[in-house]
């Protein structure tokens, strides 16, 4: 389970610095043609998103952040399911990610600790 949660958080945390750049990227072409830029939303949600997933598994003892992390990958799913008519790959991956990422809180969360073996 520890390797699952770590590669979730690391996509969690590669997703949040590409979606910077690609931002980034995309506002400096569109400027080249005279358009305006993206709304500072679409530059600032999904990182805030990225960041609540990767610090509910980077520090998984403070239960008011984990929870708050479930909220968002509850967010997640719905946003990934809404636009399952537009784009399936995207809609999959993000289902794939939020139900991974919940199966992951479920143990960490509400699961029972395993006793040690004698």
């Amino acid at each position: 389970m520890n390797g699952l949660r770590h590669s979730l958080a690391v996509v969690a945390t590669i997703v949040a610095v590409g979606w910077v750049f690609l931002v980034g990227a995309g506002d400096r072409f569109r400027a080249s043609f005279g358009a305006s830029e993206n709304p500072i939303w679409k530059l600032v949600g999904p990182v805030v998103v990225a960041a609540l997933l990767a610090a509910g598994f980077w520090w998984p003892d403070r239960r008011p952040l984990l929870h708050l992390a479930a909220v968002a990958a509850l967010g997640l799913l719905v946003a990934s399911l809404a636009v399952a008519r537009e784009s399936v790959f995207v809609a999959t991956v993000g289902v794939c990610y939020a139900v991974g990422w919940l199966v992951v809180y479920y143990h960490l969360a509400w699961r029972a600790p395993v006793p040690p073996a004698a």
